[in-house]
């Protein structure tokens, strides 16, 4: 069975992909005319996942506002995610960046898409992970608004790579050519079809 899980990226931060990948079962299942193939006999998955990144440095001494994360990709839909924080005046610049994590790991529309906020290693900064090379596409944006709170630009997450995991069941076309893919069956696909996925809004990680 390959190991799908995403690689620790700081202490105490471990994240899972999916809670229900399938489990490996001997090795040809029929349940009500439907053929089934345990994961660990998917020939074509061939490259581990590794999961796309990006940070904000932040620096400061915060004052009372509202801080607003935004985070684009195709797959979140045509409208980006926009995730507004409270920051207080009483908060420590530690404090505030822990709520901006908080806050991005409580928000539903980026749980399902396997975001995941956390400290970076200095503590003085927001890392933010998704699976594969799904998360190649994101763009996050932090917007101190009145916090007086300072953050790099627009960043643009990089680095991932793997097979995708489909978070349905749903026929997608490409180059005329009709493509079956199923919930939880991770497979490696090309970057040319990556994209048509992302920019067609299908839900996968």
């Amino acid at each position: 069975m390959l190991d799908f899980s995403l690689q620790k990226r700081a202490p105490g931060h471990e994240y899972n992909l999916l809670p229900t990948l399938l489990p490996n079962f001997s090795p040809n299942v029929v349940s009500r005319g439907l053929h089934h193939i345990s994961p660990e006999d998917y020939p074509e998955v061939t490259s581990p996942r590794v999961a796309s990144t990006g940070s904000f440095a932040v620096s400061g001494v915060p004052a009372a506002g509202t801080a607003t994360v935004t985070i684009t990709n195709g797959v979140l839909g045509t409208v980006p995610v926009s995730v507004p924080v409270a920051i207080t005046a009483t908060d420590t610049l530690t404090q505030a960046i822990i709520a901006i994590i908080n806050a991005i790991n409580a928000t539903e529309a980026l749980n399902q898409f396997y975001f995941q906020a956390y400290p970076t290693a200095d503590g003085s900064g927001i890392g933010i992970a998704q699976p594969s090379g799904v998360g190649n596409y994101s763009t996050i944006a932090l917007d101190p608004g009145t916090t007086a709170i300072a953050v790099t630009a627009t960043t643009q997450m990089s680095g991932g790579s793997g097979a995708i995991i489909p978070l349905n069941n749903f026929n997608f076309n490409h180059n005329n050519a009709n493509i079956p893919f199923w919930y939880g069956i991770p497979r490696d696909v090309g970057s040319s079809l990556l994209a048509s996925l992302v920019s067609n809004n299908v839900p996968i990680c």
